[in-house]
């Protein structure tokens, strides 16, 4: 009796420590002229599986931390998933204006666009009146997989942030990578001194480029491979033990379950250890 009632203890904490994700909430579409006057709608990038970073900011200190921090990741993500990872500034407070406010803290940035004229845009995602708010959208769902919970922008929040995108591209995926993740295969992972592919392809002869990453997202090496009977062997003996992550770009017209023209990336994580 005893063993069953420490046996329904357990299930009952382990069910109290499960984390249930709230159902995503659609982010509010938008059409809008940037301060360099090109058109953007904020739909048309979330359609395309791309991630949206809306900045909503009124020109501060903490507007620009926000700034700094998303330019960093656009370097990072140029990398990993090209083209897929936009950020935008909205700027909220009355009377601001993009030659006066906008441009000046955007300059230097790799932010793709600014906008003034933006409070009725932030209503639709807060009432209070921040200094930065943050709302993250992501999918042709057009979910919301991470707004600020609070009302400046902080570099302790870095780590929860990066985790959202993260699993938008590592789990949600986009289509292009979702529709041919399966079709590749890594071993033996843990690996040691040599890891192999195995790549459903139409055609073994083409070359492609490998990445590795560090678990910091640190570029470690990276290599042309070609494959031979749709596998190939990459040298991983200079590796310290620890996470890595694969990332094997590719045009989608070499995967056979690929229909598109588009360059895709494919990543995979695995181990080293010794």
């Amino acid at each position: 009796m005893f063993m069953i009632k420490k046996c329904a203890l357990i299930f009952f904490l382990l069910l109290s420590f499960i984390s249930v994700k709230p159902q995503a909430t659609p982010a509010t579409n938008w059409t809008k002229t940037d301060c360099n006057g090109n058109s953007h709608t904020l739909y048309n990038y979330l359609d395309s599986n791309k991630v949206a970073v809306m900045i909503f900011g009124m020109g501060c200190s903490s507007c620009i931390d926000a700034i700094s921090y998303f330019s960093g990741l656009k370097t990072q993500y140029a990398i990993t998933h090209p083209g897929k990872f936009k950020v935008f500034y909205l700027d909220f407070f009355a009377g601001n204006t993009c030659t006066a406010n906008v441009i000046p803290v955007l300059t230097g940035s790799s932010l793709d666009a600014g906008f003034d004229n933006c409070t009725s845009d932030l209503a639709n995602y807060t009432n209070a009146t921040p200094m930065t708010y943050l709302v993250i959208t992501a999918g042709t769902s057009h979910s919301i997989i991470y707004s600020i919970k609070k009302n400046i922008f902080d570099f302790a929040d870095s780590v929860a942030i990066k985790t959202s995108i993260d699993d938008f591209f590592n789990t949600l995926g986009v289509n292009e990578i979702k529709s041919i993740k399966n079709s590749i295969n890594i071993y033996p992972n843990p690996a040691d001194e040599s890891l192999k592919i195995n790549l459903d392809l139409k055609n073994s002869k083409n070359d492609y480029k490998i990445s590795i990453y560090n678990g910091l997202g640190k570029l470690i090496k990276q290599d042309e491979i070609s494959f031979t009977n749709n596998s190939a062997i990459i040298n991983t003996k200079e590796l310290p033990n620890g996470v890595y992550i694969l990332s094997l770009r590719a045009d989608s017209r070499s995967v056979k379950t690929g229909s598109s023209n588009n360059e895709v990336i494919i990543t995979k994580r695995f181990l080293i250890a010794r």
